[in-house]
């Protein structure tokens, strides 16, 4: 099994993530990566992807540098960079971190306060693009604020920048989208994710999303530290997917994504589906 959003913190920043709204009432890990990787162990997840994040321009460097640092930890950790499109030089840390061997951005707008048309975002979003990274968007809309939500009409005037580089919109399809923008966006080339569909979702409209984007476009995750892993799971496991389709989503999809990515260039996949 792979979990395929995750967030961890470095140990100093830790217990302030840590206090953000929890709806599960404890946590399971501490926030940090070590912390995650113990969680890893007790549940047998081979890999987990790590999603940092720089909420403002000044904190591109420090975020960078640590999501390099535990790049490839303990032969598990695949650990994607952060990108501010207000940082003077966003197009030259795509490069950077490329070289670095990062090789995915996580943008979160609602947080870095932009709009993923703006067009400041192009010129970025197409070095993403020739290089072949992976992209990770938080998708959806925040009860916190009434701008920088991230809905499919956004992303449809955005999508060509990648030039075919793939792109998961997370929180299956987004979080507070209505069915018709659900849609929408499942009819664009983009994948998604199950982070935190235990707190937005029933079963029902879980099952409802899973079957506008198929088992071939959904990836596992949890949002780890802001989730429970067993609920997590039980979402795909109870769902009309069988276990061939399950299998996809749990582990597949993520492995087929690295690969396709150079994320992991050992990699072989027939080797890791016997």
């Amino acid at each position: 099994m792979i979990d395929a959003h995750v967030h961890c913190f470095p140990g100093n920043l830790a217990p302030r993530a840590l206090s953000k709204t929890n709806m599960y009432g404890t946590y399971e890990t501490d926030g940090t990566i070590e912390g995650q990787l113990r969680l890893a162990k007790r549940y047998a997840i081979e890999k987990i992807m790590v999603l940092n994040i720089a909420n403002k321009p000044e904190q591109q460097e420090h975020v960078n540098q640590y999501a390099i640092s535990i790049n490839g930890l303990e032969d598990k950790v695949v650990s994607l960079g952060s990108v501010h499109p207000f940082a003077p030089n966003a197009v030259e840390t795509v490069e950077w971190l490329y070289e670095q061997g990062i090789r995915g951005i996580k943008f979160q707008p609602i947080r870095q306060k932009f709009y993923m048309d703006d067009p400041i975002c192009r010129p970025i979003f197409r070095k993403i693009g020739e290089l072949g990274m992976l992209t990770v968007i938080h998708g959806g809309r925040s009860i916190r604020t009434e701008h920088f939500h991230v809905l499919p009409k956004a992303i449809g005037r955005c999508i060509d920048e990648f030039q075919g580089a793939p792109v998961i919109c997370s929180h299956m399809a987004g979080m507070f989208c209505a069915e018709d923008e659900i849609k929408e966006l499942a009819a664009m080339p983009v994948y998604t994710d199950t982070a935190l569909c235990a707190r937005h979702l029933d079963q029902k409209k879980f099952d409802w999303v899973a079957e506008q984007f198929g088992a071939d476009r959904i990836l596992f995750g949890t949002d780890m530290p802001w989730a429970n892993m067993e609920k997590e799971m039980s979402y795909i496991q109870k769902s009309f997917f069988g276990a061939g389709d399950q299998e996809k989503i749990f582990r597949g999809n993520a492995l087929a994504l690295f690969e396709r990515c150079g994320m992991i260039p050992h990699l072989s996949i027939s080797n890791c589906l016997d």
